[in-house]
């Protein structure tokens, strides 16, 4: 008899470090990846450094030092808008998650019309299984900005996750129709799918996965889970299992030994 096999839910956590949206001469992406040259750096202002600093300790990171920097900025200017929503990733980082949502409340106080902190704290809110407060948070996200995929990918795990899974498969399907190789949509509308019972859609949204992160061992495993349980392709599931122990799933080796020999 065939053993069920319970799907990961896979929650992203999209994690940016907020910035202006105004447009201005100064304007830049303090999102936790930037690359700066030196160049650049000597051309900002002070506030506009330490700013850039803080998005560099997170990544690295180092979450205390990067606080302890915010604070001083914070001091120094109050209504900095990225500072307040900067410290609310450092600590979102610490799980210290009702400081994160303080933080990220008092960059909506400042300036209600940015969508980063409310999809910030939307995060937060399915972490502390507040989906109710999630699912608002993205609502409003998406309100202000109906172009961000991962507002809409993240709401649709609150919809999952509270049973309403057409909605759910509508949000993922709008976070693909905004980035087309958007992998951690996928990868939800491929858990619903299979979880609904839908083996084909399930199994075209597992191809998509494995063109866009090709060596990835977890993906070629849920794909010969897919292929066993639901699709009824014994040697098909057998070759996935072969192929993810081949980059290093080693989780793939029990589903190999139990049903492939």
């Amino acid at each position: 008899m065939k053993h069920l096999v319970s799907f990961t839910i896979f929650i992203f956590l999209f994690i940016s470090i907020c910035c202006s949206q105004e447009k201005t001469k100064k304007e830049l992406d303090f999102k936790v990846n930037i690359e700066t040259d030196e160049s650049l750096i000597d051309s900002l202002d002070k506030e506009s450094r330490m700013l850039l600093t803080s998005a560099r300790l997170i990544k690295e990171q180092d979450y205390y030092n990067a606080i302890d920097l915010l604070n001083q900025i914070i001091e120094a200017n109050p209504s900095l808008v990225e500072a307040y929503c900067n410290r609310g990733i450092a600590y979102r980082m610490t799980n210290n998650y009702d400081k994160a949502i303080e933080n990220y409340n008092k960059a909506i106080e400042i300036n209600p019309n940015i969508g980063e902190p409310y999809l910030s704290k939307g995060i937060i809110n399915i972490l502390i299984e507040n989906l109710s407060a999630a699912l608002k948070d993205f609502n409003k996200a998406i309100e202000i900005n109906p172009n961000d995929e991962n507002a809409y990918c993240n709401r649709g795990i609150v919809n999952r996750r509270l049973g309403f899974y057409n909605q759910a498969l509508q949000d993922y399907s709008k976070a693909i129709s905004l980035n087309s190789d958007y992998l951690y949509a996928y990868q939800n509308r491929f858990i619903l799918y299979a979880q609904l019972g839908k083996n084909e859609e399930a199994l075209q949204d597992c191809n998509k996965m494995i063109e866009l992160n090709p060596l990835d061992g977890y993906v070629f495993y849920l794909r010969g889970i897919l292929y066993y349980n639901g699709l009824n392709d014994i040697s098909k599931a057998c070759k996935d299992w072969i192929k993810s122990l081949e980059l290093g799933y080693d989780k793939a080796r029990i589903e190999y030994l139990k049903n492939c020999k």
